[in-house]
Formats: structure tokens, C-alpha cells, sequence
């Protein structure tokens, strides 16, 4: 495949984010045509006052070929644990087989086909809401056992709302 150019994104959020190289290098070496569903994990250390709003929590698989054939599928994510999120399990066998789908054209024309794999939640307000000094951490994980990766680290939460206004920031709920 010529780009599968992996990304993790946040919805409903602004501002100028510098993520991990080391991370970047990493996920570069994954393979989302090939990785574990299973174990594919993303880890959010939200401050106290900011949640994640009901199902808005998902990746997405696309590809597309030259050629014009195209797909771009979201698969629901599922709180696994406390600020862990993994593909629902019953969307693995669709994000299972649109990997099968992407992998047989890049097989048919690997100069010719391109791809982004990629995660996104919408945040909301729990309560008042953040300290306005607040950070957030994101970190993913690769593979099943392995260790979670820094994707974003300490980035201030005013720098992610719209227009660094916290009202901004929905309640929950």
C-alpha cells in the first residue's frame, strides 16, 4: 500500500497538537491490514471534569485505489476498562474483513492503493467541567500484552477546546 498513513484524531476538538515521533515510528511499523483487532487498544488520561461522550468513541479503516474503489468504514469502540477503549467485539469481524478487502487490492496494485487507520472520541463535560490548567494524555496500544505507546502527552485541555473556550466543552449526558 502506498500510504496508510496511521492517525489518531479528537472530534469536536481544535487547536495544534504535537504528537510522539517515537510513537509516529512505531505506528508506522504497524500494519492495520494485519494487527489483532483484539488488541488494538486506546488509552485516554482525561482530567477530572472531562469525559468521553456516549458512543462517540470509534476508529476508522479506509482505503482506495486509483482505480476509484473506495471504502471508509467506522467500527464502534467500547470502554474495556477504566480510560481504555477497544474495538467492540462485535464489529471485529467487519473491521476483520475490510482489512481482507484493503490487503487484496494492495496485493493487486500496492503502488496504487492508499489508506489511513484512525481513532477518534468526542470529549464532554462532567460537572463543572476541567481545571482550566487541565492536560490530556493519549496512548495506544499496538498489539495484545504490549505496552501502551505515548500518542499525545500533557497537552493543555484549552488548547483542544474550540477556540480555548471550556464552555465550549458540552456537559455529558
Amino acid at each position: 500500500m502506498k500510504h496508510m498513513i496511521p492517525a489518531l484524531g479528537i472530534l469536536a476538538l481544535t487547536g495544534c497538537l504535537s504528537v510522539n515521533p517515537v510513537t509516529l515510528l512505531r505506528l508506522a511499523a504497524l500494519d492495520p491490514l494485519t494487527a489483532d483487532p483484539t488488541g488494538m487498544a486506546v488509552q485516554m488520561d482525561l482530567p477530572d471534569g472531562v469525559g468521553v461522550t456516549d458512543g462517540s468513541a470509534f476508529v476508522r479503516l479506509q482505503a482506495e485505489t486509483e482505480g476509484g474503489a473506495q471504502f471508509d468504514e467506522v467500527f464502534a469502540l467500547v470502554a474495556s476498562a477504566q480510560q481504555v477503549w477497544r474495538i467492540d467485539p462485535n464489529e471485529q469481524d467487519r473491521f476483520r474483513a475490510a482489512q481482507a478487502r484493503a490487503a487484496a487490492w494492495e496485493r493487486a496494485a500496492p503502488d496504487a492503493t492508499n489508506g489511513s487507520f484512525g481513532a477518534s472520541f468526542s470529549p464532554c463535560r462532567l460537572g463543572e467541567g476541567p481545571a482550566e490548567d487541565a492536560f490530556v494524555s493519549i496512548n495506544i496500544q499496538l498489539e495484545p500484552e504490549a505496552s501502551f505507546l505515548p500518542l499525545l502527552s500533557e497537552v493543555p485541555i484549552l488548547s483542544l477546546v474550540e477556540e480555548g473556550d471550556m464552555e465550549a466543552l458540552r456537559p455529558c449526558g
